[in-house]
C-alpha cells in the first residue's frame, strides 16, 4: 500500500548516509578495519529508522536490520575486492552502488514484512494536527510525497555524491601502500588515545574488583555508542570543504539536474557553454589542465543527466 513512500525513505537515507554521514576518512577506513564498517552499518541503520518512524512497528524494526545486515555484505563484499585486486576505481563505487540501490528496489515491493505496514497511530495524530493548521498537506497523496522525497535524494546526490563520482574519474585511485600509510597514522593515534585511556584506568585501581568490572562492561558499551553518535554527528555538522572547482561541479550539476526535470534542455547548453569560456584561455595553453577539464565537466553532466533522467522516469511510473 505504502511500497513507493517506504522506496522514497530507504533511497532517501540511503544517500544521507552513504554521502553526508560517511567522512572521507570512514571511506578509507573501512577498506581494513571491520569496525569502522560495522559502524557505517549502524549509521544506515539509525538513519533508516529515524525516517521511517511514521511506520514503527517491531516488524518494521525487524526489517530495517535486515536490510542493514545486508548493507554491511554489501560494503564488505566490496572491500574485500578492492584489497584483493589493489583498484579503488569508479568500477567499485558504480557496483556498490548499484547493488544497495538494487536491494531496495528487488527487497521492498515482495517482503511480506512491508506489504501490510500501516502508519504509526502517533503520527497519524501529529499529521491530523499539522492538517488542521495546514490544510494544503492534506492534498498530498503518498505518490506525491514520494516525487518530494526521491527529489530531495537526488539533489542531494547531485551535491556530494556527484563530486565523489567526478574525483573519481579524474584523481588517479590511491595505491594500497599509500591508503595503509594512512592506515599506519591512524593507528598512532588510536594507541595515544589507548595510553591515555590506560592512565585513567590506573586511577580507579581501588575500586573493588566487582564494581570495576561492571564499570569496564559500561564503559565498552558506552564507547561503541559514543563513537557510533560522534561519528554521525561529525558527517552531519563538520562542513566538508570544497575546492573552487568541486562548487563548480556541484552548481553546474544542480542547474543542470533541475533543467532536466523542468524540460528545459537547450539550457544545459548555455552552462556548459559559460563554464568553458571562463576557461577558454587555460585550455587553450595548458592541454593537461584541457584534459582534466574535459574529464571533469563530462563526468559531472553524466551524472546530473542520469539523475535527471532516473527522475523523470521513475515519476512517470508513479
Amino acid at each position: 500500500m505504502y511500497t513507493s513512500l517506504i522506496i522514497g525513505l530507504l533511497f532517501l537515507s540511503h544517500i544521507i548516509a552513504d554521502f553526508y554521514l560517511q567522512t572521507d576518512e570512514m571511506a578509507k577506513e573501512k577498506i581494513f578495519n571491520k569496525k569502522v564498517l560495522l559502524q557505517h552499518a549502524v549509521h544506515h541503520c539509525l538513519t533508516t529508522f529515524i525516517l521511517t518512524i511514521i511506520f514503527f512497528s517491531f516488524n518494521f524494526f525487524f526489517f530495517i536490520v535486515i536490510l542493514s545486515i545486508l548493507h554491511y555484505w554489501i560494503d564488505r563484499l566490496k572491500t574485500h575486492l578492492q584489497k584483493k585486486y589493489n583498484k579503488f576505481s569508479i568500477r567499485f563505487f558504480l557496483f556498490d552502488q548499484l547493488f544497495h540501490i538494487t536491494t531496495l528496489f528487488l527487497i521492498i515491493p515482495y517482503n511480506e514484512l512491508v506489504k501490510n505496514i500501516d502508519f504509526n497511530e502517533y503520527y497519524l495524530n501529529i499529521l491530523e494536527w499539522f492538517i488542521k493548521y495546514v490544510p494544503a498537506l492534506g492534498k498530498f497523496n503518498n505518490d506525491k510525497w514520494t516525487i518530494v522525497l526521491l527529489l530531495i535524494a537526488f539533489y542531494l546526490f547531485c551535491i556530494n555524491g556527484g563530486t565523489v563520482v567526478t574525483n573519481l574519474f579524474l584523481k588517479k585511485s590511491p595505491t594500497r601502500q599509500e591508503l595503509l600509510a594512512e592506515k599506519i597514522n591512524q593507528i598512532e593515534k588510536e594507541r595515544e588515545e589507548e595510553i591515555y585511556l590506560d592512565a585513567r584506568l590506573e586511577q580507579a585501581a581501588t575500586i573493588t574488583d566487582n564494581s570495576k568490572s561492571n564499570i569496564l562492561d559500561m564503559s565498552k558499551l558506552t564507547s561503541v555508542i559514543r563513537e557510533t553518535l560522534s561519528s554521525m554527528r561529525e558527517g552531519l555538522f563538520n562542513s566538508k570543504t570544497y575546492t573552487g572547482g568541486e562548487m563548480i561541479g556541484i552548481i553546474e550539476r544542480l542547474l543542470i539536474f533541475s533543467f532536466i526535470i523542468l524540460g528545459t534542455y537547450v539550457s544545459i547548453t548555455f552552462v556548459l557553454a559559460a563554464k568553458s569560456i571562463a576557461r577558454l584561455k587555460k585550455i587553450e595553453q595548458d592541454s593537461e589542465f584541457s584534459d582534466k577539464f574535459l574529464i571533469g565537466t563530462l563526468s559531472s553532466a553524466m551524472v546530473a543527466i542520469f539523475c535527471g533522467v532516473m527522475f523523470n522516469l521513475i515519476k512517470g511510473l508513479l
